[in-house]
């Protein structure tokens, strides 16, 4: 990939997955998040950048580690670095948030903006951050919750049902049901070491005009895609899904709107003293 193409990628990243998608999950995490003097705070999945830009901002003697396993977005994050010799930015490379490269207690606050998409295996991520953590530390994430892309998996499940691939129909009920409600996801924070768990809960709508225009989103191949492409290769040919799929929004929704729905949770715990 040259230079070009990792200036468009990043570019796309900001210009249309951050604002369409991605501003609500990390603005969610920026209200939910308490930062006490002299923070140290670890940023997972950090993306281009904006958390920790936005944490830098507001607390003076902060100190961040952001993580993601994209160089490129590294890159951008490390640029987004203000001319501040009082506030202090560190990035690094993590293939794995499960098993982070840090001692035990070593930070004041740990953050993550859409950690679905670093990791699904929510407990030992959340074991992990009660790991690094201070007591009394507070841990902030964010993650689209049950219910989201519903209308796309009611898609999926009606070419399911009309070719009789049951298969294709379990894969989709699983991936709906993988996805937290908010009482589980406060209820896993608090029995693996966490307390005063709450999950905030905010609604975003994505419209759009044709099947294509949803399968060519640029924030959805962020969002679900890939867990829909997941799904749809229980079926002997995927694409034939995915095509179906396209064709009935065409059809049910010609001169109208179809509205897709995202449930955005952001997860706030601290840790027991």
């Amino acid at each position: 990939m040259d230079d070009d193409e990792l200036a468009q990628r990043v570019a796309r990243y900001d210009g249309i997955v951050w604002p369409r998608y991605a501003r609500v999950f990390g603005e969610q995490c920026v209200r939910a998040l308490a930062l006490p003097r002299q923070a140290s705070v670890l940023d997972l999945a950090c993306r281009t950048g904006y958390l920790s830009s936005q944490i830098l901002s507001m607390m003076h003697d902060a100190t961040v580690m952001a993580l993601d396993h994209d160089d490129e977005f590294l890159e951008a994050a490390r640029l987004r670095r203000p001319d501040d010799d009082g506030r202090r930015l560190f990035v690094g490379r993590q293939d794995e948030l499960v098993h982070l490269a840090f001692s035990d207690e070593a930070f004041s606050n740990v953050v993550g903006s859409l950690v679905d998409r670093a990791t699904n295996d929510r407990q030992s991520l959340l074991l992990e951050c009660a790991r690094v953590l201070r007591p009394g530390g507070q841990l902030v994430l964010s993650q689209p919750l049950q219910g989201s892309f519903i209308e796309l998996l009611d898609m999926m499940r009606e070419v399911g049902t009309k070719y009789d691939i049951n298969e294709l129909i379990a894969r989709v009920d699983q991936y709906a049901q993988s996805l937290p409600t908010a009482e589980q996801w406060s209820r896993e924070a608090e029995e693996l070491g966490f307390v005063s768990a709450v999950v905030d809960d905010d609604s975003l709508v994505l419209g759009y005009t044709s099947g294509a225009a949803v399968l060519g989103d640029p924030a959805l191949h962020i969002a679900t895609l890939p867990e829909c492409q997941w799904c749809a290769e229980a079926a002997p040919d995927p694409n034939a899904v995915l095509y179906q799929v396209q064709h009935a929004i065409d059809v049910y929704f010609r001169g109208r709107v179809f509205e897709l729905t995202v449930h955005a949770g952001c997860l706030s715990a601290r840790k027991r003293w």
